[in-house]
C-alpha cells in the first residue's frame, strides 16, 4: 500500500543520498506560506480585478494591459508583506514607493513610484515569483483564482 510504497521511496533516497524528506518539508512549509498569502490578499486582488473590468466598461470594453500591470503591482506587494521569504523586499519596495500604511497600499499612491521597471521592484518580483513556484504554481494562475 502507500505506506510500504512512500518507506521504499524513502530507503531508495537515502541509497542515492538524496535529502527527500528535506526536500518534501521544503515544499510543504512553501504551499502552505503561498495559501496563507493568497487567503490573506484574496479581497484585494479580487477588488483590483473588479476595478479594472468597471474601468473596462467604461472606456469601451477592454482592459489595458498596462492597467493590468498596475494592478497585479499592488497585490504582489500585498503578497510579499505576507510571504516570509518576502517580507525584507516588501519593506524595501515600502520606502521606494513611499507606501506609508503596507495594509492600505494605494493610500497616497503615486504612479511614477510604482514603476516596475525600478530594480527594487524587479527583487520583489522576482521573489514572490519565486514563492509561487515552490507552492507549485505561477503569479498568473493564481492572479486568474
Amino acid at each position: 500500500g502507500w505506506k510500504a510504497m512512500v518507506a521504499e521511496v524513502m530507503r531508495m533516497a537515502r541509497v542515492v543520498g538524496s535529502d527527500l524528506e528535506g526536500i518534501w518539508k521544503g515544499l510543504a512549509v512553501g504551499r502552505l506560506e503561498w495559501l496563507a498569502a493568497t487567503s490573506a490578499t484574496h479581497q484585494l486582488k479580487t477588488t483590483l480585478r473588479s476595478e479594472l473590468e468597471k474601468d473596462a466598461e467604461k472606456g469601451g470594453g477592454e482592459i489595458q494591459e498596462g492597467d493590468i500591470t498596475d494592478a497585479k503591482m499592488v497585490w504582489m506587494y500585498a503578497l510579499a508583506t505576507q510571504l516570509p521569504p518576502c517580507k525584507e523586499v516588501a519593506k524595501d519596495w515600502e520606502s521606494a514607493a513611499r507606501i506609508v500604511t503596507p495594509s492600505q497600499p494605494l493610500e497616497g499612491y503615486t504612479e511614477e513610484l510604482w514603476d516596475p521597471r525600478r530594480p527594487e521592484w524587479a527583487a520583489l518580483d522576482l521573489a514572490v515569483q519565486a514563492a509561487a513556484e515552490r507552492a507549485g504554481t505561477s503569479l498568473d494562475e493564481a492572479w486568474v483564482l
